[in-house]
């Protein structure tokens, strides 16, 4: 019974989803533009195929993980 009177997020926060895909949007091009000078100035110091491995498999992560960073929002 105490819970019920207890107000909601929505109800204390009611633009917060709306407020967050927005700064969502526009935060994701200064991304990609930091993820591709970081993978370029990280690449120019690489010697060897395989040293090139590590930095590429990273800046995958960290676009996937940005991708699916809206949905996981929502979720939580």
């Amino acid at each position: 019974m105490f819970l019920a009177a207890l107000p909601t997020f929505q109800h204390l926060f009611p633009s917060f989803q709306t407020q967050c895909t927005t700064l969502y949007t526009i935060l994701l091009p200064i991304a990609s533009v930091l993820l591709v000078t970081g993978l370029v100035a990280v690449m120019k110091h690489c010697q060897t195929p395989r040293s090139m491995v590590r930095p590429i498999v990273t800046t995958m992560m960290i676009v996937m993980t940005i991708a699916l960073w809206g949905d996981w929002t929502d979720q939580a």
